[in-house]
């Protein structure tokens, strides 16, 4: 029979094994010599990466699948022994003379361990082992569980083996067998840790390499699309630029341009002479404000509107023949400033004077100038209109856009090829990675789809 003791320094020994601190895999590795693997080599398409790693691994797991599920069996059987050695305990009564504090505590301490060894047995996850990964938290949970165990034994468990001397060794030799399965399913992962390690990696990185792989193909796919738009937009420009020529040099075309740049100097032509008007109004329109300051209270609504309309654009208002109440406003003016009910400086008002004299004979013959230009432009733009070349105008609209499209491309071209090279590196290295991975893990020298030999 195996003292408390002994049972602590058993368990804590296996529980505070260095593989219990690490991560997943990250075990206590137990070296063997291997012999040299075979090289072998093998062609794979990129989508198929992730499965061929996958069985390779699952092969590799079966070879100890077996073993580890005899482990787990044989870890359930003494977990469900213990659970019956429980459900006896708690019948046991203490057949033998103890100090009656002391069986008190002897009672609650097997009814503290009943309890809670239970708890902790029924909360151990086991699951299916089909991978190395469930191995590996079958492994975790089982440490875990067997540490929770001992530590509560180490407590209580003197006061247990006082009272109840054959259920205490029946439940150590349980947990002692529990700690040697343990540590045999520690040994197997121990010994592949670092293949496994790496046949993971190899799986996750084919993951990362199929997204990236998939990417790059999109990207190729645009940069494509692309430099096809740029070509086509560049065809286009030739044939549109070819039009534009053609149109250029017909009589039509020269036509247009010589009715458009008569238009244009008759346009010039009425603005100077709208320009003059304005100018010989000038002092008019200072007279008038006057007036209508002083005045504007006996002035009606629709000549005070004329008025102002006058005073704001006065050139507009004569060329369109609505001046005629201001030109016999003018007399009425002309009065009041002589009689000084409407004042100006000396000089100003000899300027006002002078202006309402002589302004009404050249308002008539600029009017008639302003006239002639506007009829003549009406007739010039009449056959401007019966030109038709508006395939022209469509033609350089169609020339600005594609010129503003040709720039965008060009500038987004190079970017995507630098992205693309970019990713095309990426690619390469983590085939490199997965290749020595395979390599070290199966022995199997891959060549991926697109001929690059890793």
């Amino acid at each position: 029979m195996l003292k408390n003791c002994q049972v602590k320094k058993i368990c804590e020994g296996l529980i505070n094994n260095s593989f219990l601190k690490l991560t997943m895999f990250s075990f206590f590795k137990i070296f063997k010599r291997k012999k040299e693997k075979e090289i072998k080599k093998e062609k794979i398409e990129i989508r198929n990466l992730k499965q061929f790693i996958s069985g390779h691994k699952r092969k590799k797991f079966l070879k100890y699948s077996k073993k580890i599920l005899t482990i787990k069996r044989a870890s359930e059987q003494q977990f469900n022994e213990i659970l019956d050695i429980l459900n006896d305990l708690k019948k046991e009564k203490i057949d033998f003379e103890v100090e009656s504090n002391l069986k008190k505590k002897i009672l609650s301490a097997r009814d503290n361990l009943v309890d809670r060894f239970g708890f902790i047995i029924s909360n151990l996850k086991t699951g299916d082992i089909k991978s190395w990964e469930e191995s590996s938290t079958f492994m975790i949970n089982l440490s875990s569980t067997l540490k929770q165990l001992t530590d509560f034994l180490s407590k209580r468990g003197e006061l247990i083996r006082m009272g109840f001397k054959k259920e205490f060794s029946l439940i150590s030799n349980s947990i002692k067998k529990i700690s040697e399965l343990l540590a045999e399913l520690n040994e197997i992962l121990g010994e592949n840790s670092e293949e496994i390690n790496m046949m993971i990696d190899a799986e996750n990185n084919s993951e990362e390499l199929t997204k990236m792989h998939n990417q790059l193909n999109k990207s190729k796919e645009k940069l494509h699309e692309k430099e096809k738009e740029l070509l086509r937009l560049k065809n286009n420009q030739v044939v549109v630029k070819k039009k534009i020529e053609e149109i250029e040099v017909s009589n039509d075309f020269k036509k247009k341009k010589e009715l458009e740049s008569e238009i244009e100097n008759l346009n010039i032509m009425e603005e100077k002479l709208s320009n003059e008007i304005n100018g010989m109004m000038n002092f008019i329109i200072k007279a008038l404000k006057k007036y209508i300051h002083f005045y504007g209270g006996f002035i009606s609504k629709e000549e005070l509107v004329q008025f102002k309309r006058f005073i704001e654009n006065p050139a507009e208002e004569i060329i369109e023949g609505c001046e005629e109440k201001v030109i016999e406003t003018l007399p009425k003016i002309k009065n009041l400033i002589d009689e000084e009910k409407i004042k100006f400086d000396e000089k100003t008002k000899a300027k006002i004077i002078r202006d309402i004299n002589e302004t009404p004979p050249k308002i008539n013959k600029l009017k008639e100038k302003v006239k002639n230009i506007q009829e003549k432009k009406g007739l010039l733009e009449k056959e401007l209109e019966e030109i038709d070349i508006s395939e022209y105008d469509n033609l350089k609209e169609t020339l600005k856009v594609s010129n503003q499209w040709i720039k965008r491309l060009e500038n987004e071209i190079p970017e995507l090829k630098d992205r693309i090279e970019k990713k095309e590196e990426a690619i390469y290295n983590l085939k490199q990675s997965i290749s020595d991975l395979i390599k070290k893990s199966f022995g199997i020298e891959v060549e991926f789809e697109d001929g690059t030999f890793n």
